[in-house]
């Protein structure tokens, strides 16, 4: 019996081995297919890393923990201008700028050993010289037993990127003009200069007359200008002073640090002088001058706002002294612009609520002695100052564009009462209206008087519309001598007031088309006991009648003027001696007594 189970027993063996086999070599075959697989994928893997390491816009080079180069991608070569062969082998310190210090690389080094990584911006040097900046990572790469194997560093080029934020930052800080600071830069570096300085000088200087030129001349030559004057002012300040453009004509210059006031307007007098110059703009010769007003740290203020709005109340003040100079701030000038801001907002209250009033003074003939016309006058009567100057808000008015405004009032009211007059039987003759400058270049001013007679319904031939000498002859371009030939095609007389105070040209004076002329008050006042005086009012009587032009003098006080003036055969006179200016109402009094 066990003889015929022995062969079982072997076929049973060989069957459990023949199946152990098969196990096996099922099991290494899928091993082996695992493997095979797996090699398939780190050699894909490997083909896709070499790809992206050959191919990517970023630099790749590999050191090994020592730092030296172990490879390099095509970008390195694209970015740093070394090829693989020249880099392999050196050190990163090949690129080396020398912008950042032994400090710089210290930190870089401490975060890589404490974090394994390191990443920030880096200036470094091309092979050709030039800098650029990138933005560098680096990571260190260790083996499974922590040990330090090697250092990838990866880098993007931002030195375009970099130059356009640096340009926007530039713009935003600059003039673009001249390339001067702007108000905002300059006034983060006078507070920075604040939080640091004992004494300062701020400067504050705006360009006389710089409108003309651009007004005549055209904005690209005022622009010309400006640029030559930010470069003369950088040429003239001592070193380390701020030069800044505010706006428009308007510079200023932080003196840090300055001795004291006789530093600082030595330093001023230096900045006049070198501005003050007679140059060539658009093929004209044009003197420049400036004014300038400086405040002082601490003195005048501890803020920059403070400093600068008293250095500009200076420099107003250096404008009202006659231009090219200069002018401290004092508590008293802080005190004056106060007042006239505050008689700015009442001017603009002042039209809406019916505040002026338009008075009148009698023009006589020297002849007969009889009213010929009257001169319309303004006057502000202020509900709490009273009376206010003319000198006081007139300024205030023109240089706040109100004039326009204010001087188309005077014209429809100067009208509407001479209509009035004229029905009554009262007025035969002119009504003089005074022009500013402001109102010649603002524009219109040929419409507003058109409208003013025919709304009034008043005759051209009654009204009568002066022009200082000053004014009249500041025509660069021209345009004037236009306005005045239209305004006197609608029948206007038209007359140049206070002859002899300005710089009048005759061969001008005979292109103006002016029937009258008005002798200043400044030559009348003296006229019986100073031989200049007479001799200039009896030279400026000759030349009207010359010219065929009528002859009005201001000013006439006293008997001996008058009889002066008649025996050089002056036509008109106008003064206390006839009648003082006086109210619409007290004038038509006047008119009344002496008509018929």
């Amino acid at each position: 019996m066990s003889s015929l189970l022995q062969p079982i027993e072997q076929i049973a063996s060989a069957d459990i081995l023949a199946g152990i086999e098969q196990e096996f070599l099922l099991e290494l075959q899928s091993a082996l297919k695992e493997r095979d697989e797996a090699l398939r994928r780190s050699r894909q893997s490997l083909r896709l890393a070499d790809k992206v390491f050959e191919s990517t816009l970023e630099g790749i080079l590999i050191t090994d923990g020592d730092g030296t180069i172990l490879s390099v991608n095509p970008a390195f070569s694209r970015i740093t201008g070394y090829a693989s062969d020249e880099a392999v082998g050196q050190t990163p310190a090949l690129l080396k700028s020398g912008k950042q210090g032994p400090d710089f690389y210290r930190r870089l080094w401490d975060g890589l050993k404490t974090c394994g990584q390191w990443q920030g911006e880096v200036v470094n040097r091309r092979k050709n010289g030039l800098f650029y900046t990138e933005y560098l990572s680096i990571t260190a790469i260790r083996d499974e037993d922590g040990a330090l194997g090697h250092y990838v560093a990866v880098f993007s080029d931002i030195t375009q990127r970099k130059q356009a934020e640096e340009r926007l930052h530039f713009l935003a800080n600059h003039d673009a003009l001249t390339g001067l600071p702007n108000r905002t830069l300059f006034l983060e570096s006078l507070a920075e200069a604040i939080a640091s300085a004992e004494r300062l000088a701020l400067c504050f200087i705006d360009l006389d007359r710089f409108k003309l030129v651009n007004d005549t001349l055209g904005h690209a030559t005022g622009d010309e200008l400006l640029t030559r004057i930010a470069e003369t002012l950088r040429g003239t300040v001592p070193e380390g002073a701020t030069v800044a453009r505010l706006s428009g004509d308007e510079f200023t210059v932080l003196l840090d640090p300055v001795a004291g006031v006789d530093d600082a307007a030595h330093h001023a007098q230096r900045m006049l002088d070198a501005i003050a110059c007679e140059t060539e703009l658009a093929g004209e010769e044009v003197f420049v001058t400036a004014s300038i007003g400086i405040s002082l740290y601490p003195d005048d203020g501890a803020t920059p706002e403070a400093l600068l709005a008293h250095a500009d109340t200076a420099m107003y003040r250096a404008k009202e002294r006659g231009k090219n100079t200069f002018q401290f701030y004092t508590a008293e000038l802080n005190a004056r612009a106060i007042e006239r801001l505050k008689l700015e907002y009442a001017l603009r209250r002042a039209l809406a609520q019916g505040e002026f009033e338009l008075w009148y003074q009698p023009k006589v003939s020297l002849e007969t002695g009889a009213p010929i016309g009257a001169e319309a006058l303004l006057r502000w009567r202020h509900p709490a100052l009273g009376l206010v100057s003319p000198a006081d808000f007139i300024p205030i008015a023109e240089e706040s564009a109100l004039i326009g405004a204010i001087g188309e009032w005077v014209l429809a009211t100067a009208c509407r009462d001479t209509r009035r007059w004229v029905d009554a039987g009262l007025f035969a003759g002119r009504m003089a209206v005074n022009l500013s400058g402001r109102q010649l270049k603002l524009g219109g001013l040929v419409d507003t008087v058109r409208v003013s007679l025919a709304e009034a319904g008043l005759a051209s031939a009654y009204l009568e519309l002066e022009v200082t000498e000053s004014i009249a002859m500041d025509d660069a371009d021209g345009g004037q001598v236009g306005m005045l030939c239209e305004l006197r095609a609608l029948g206007v007389q038209l007359a140049i007031d206070d002859f002899g105070t300005g710089y009048s040209s005759l061969a001008y004076l005979k292109r103006l088309p002016v029937q009258v002329l008005k002798i200043d008050r400044s030559f009348i006042a003296d006229l019986s006991h100073d031989k200049d005086d007479a001799a200039i009012t009896t030279a400026i009587v000759s030349i009207a009648k010359s010219l065929g032009l009528a002859v009005v003098a201001e000013g006439v006080e006293e008997p001996t003027q008058r009889d002066f003036l008649a025996g050089l055969g002056c036509d008109a006179a106008q003064g206390y001696l006839f009648g003082r200016p006086v109210p619409a109402a007290e004038f038509e009094a006047y008119l009344a007594a002496h008509a018929g």
